[in-house]
This record gives C-alpha cells, sequence and structure tokens, in this order.
C-alpha cells in the first residue's frame, strides 16, 4: 500500500467496516494488503493488474479471469492493465463482477477503456468497479449504468440488471486515500430462489 503501510490498511479497514458490503473493490493494493483486509473480515479475493476483488455470501464464486487490457507498446508484467472479473453467483443467479484501474495518460486510458467496452457487452447482470479518468464515457450503451462515483469522478461503481446500495457520499471508503482507493456495494435486487 505504497508508503504508507499499516496506516492506510486501517483505514480501509476502517471503510470496509463501516459499509458492511458483500463485494469490495480495491485498486492501488498489493497482493498481500488485500489478503489482510479479506482474512479480517473474512472475504474470499482475488487480486490482479492493480485491482482486487473480495466477496462473502451470497455472493459464490465460480472462476476468475485476468483479461489483458490493448497496449500501444510492449509493457513489463507489472505495468500492463487488465480487466479483472470473476463469474458468480448470488442467490444461485449468475453475475460477473469486474474491476478495472485505467491509466492516467489519456491515449493508453482510451485504448484500455475501449478493451474494456468490448468485454463488458452481454445482458448478464454485472457489477463493474472501474478507477482512472473516464471523464463522461461511461458504460451506459453496455447497459451498465453509474450507480455511485467518488467526488473527484476517478472511481465509480457501474450496475447492470442488480440494485444495489452504494456507501453514503461521506464514507471514506467511496473517495482515494492515500493513492489507494476502495469502492463497496451491497448487493440487492437478486432475490434468493423462492
Amino acid at each position: 500500500m505504497g508508503s504508507e503501510g499499516a496506516g492506510s490498511r486501517r483505514r480501509l479497514a476502517a471503510a470496509i467496516a463501516d459499509c458492511d458490503p458483500d463485494v469490495v473493490a480495491l485498486f492501488d493494493v498489493g497482493a498481500g494488503d488485500a489478503l489482510a483486509l479479506a482474512t479480517r473480515f473474512a472475504y474470499e479475493w482475488v487480486s490482479g493488474s492493480g485491482a482486487a476483488l473480495l466477496w462473502r455470501s451470497p455472493c459464490a464464486v465460480q472462476a476468475v479471469h485476468d483479461d489483458p487490457l490493448p497496449a500501444s507498446v510492449p509493457l513489463l508484467p507489472f505495468d500492463r492493465r487488465s480487466l479483472l472479473r470473476a463469474e458468480a453467483r448470488i442467490h444461485g443467479r449468475p453475475v460477473l463482477l469486474y474491476a478495472v484501474r485505467f491509466s492516467a495518460e489519456r491515449g493508453a486510458c482510451v485504448r484500455e477503456l475501449r478493451g474494456a467496452r468490448s468485454r463488458v457487452q452481454g445482458r448478464t447482470p454485472a457489477l463493474l468497479f472501474t478507477s482512472g479518468p473516464l471523464g463522461r464515457i461511461g458504460f451506459d450503451d453496455r447497459g451498465l449504468r453509474t450507480v455511485a462515483a467518488s467526488s473527484d469522478g476517478e472511481m465509480r461503481i457501474h450496475a447492470r440488471g442488480i440494485a444495489t446500495a452504494a456507501p453514503p457520499a461521506e464514507t471514506p471508503g467511496r473517495h482515494r486515500s492515500d493513492h489507494n482507493a476502495i469502492v463497496a456495494v451491497a448487493v440487492h435486487g437478486i432475490p434468493p430462489p423462492q
């Protein structure tokens, strides 16, 4: 977690404890810190390319994919961007969970955004967590409406076919914190099977 170490992890832990979410996306957090937070709050988790997803019941993940996004030049493995995708079931119904951290450089971000947009098409209910300078570009034409955003617009939660409850605006988890970011939601709107 950068140079902030345990202090940043404590702030992230406090945000998770305050929100009590079913699904969490972390950005700019190392795998060790993601593991520590997942262990502390009894989440299952996966990490890849600048993002981590954490989840708990009623969400059950069956498969995880780290799909590379287009790059203009060959990159070192730790510099590449990818779309982290988890195939999940909530109350027995399929849901896709995505997390992606876009590059700050405009040209690279545009290529990554195009790659991500091509991969999130479909009708399956989904949650997409994004971090990066998207500006006005979104995923509405892919059926993913923005349901929450940080005050600076850098982090967003998009949903398709799922009602969500996002943390209130004043929750620290909705904002960038010491170069680390967290977004969290409670999953609603997929009723348990009768």
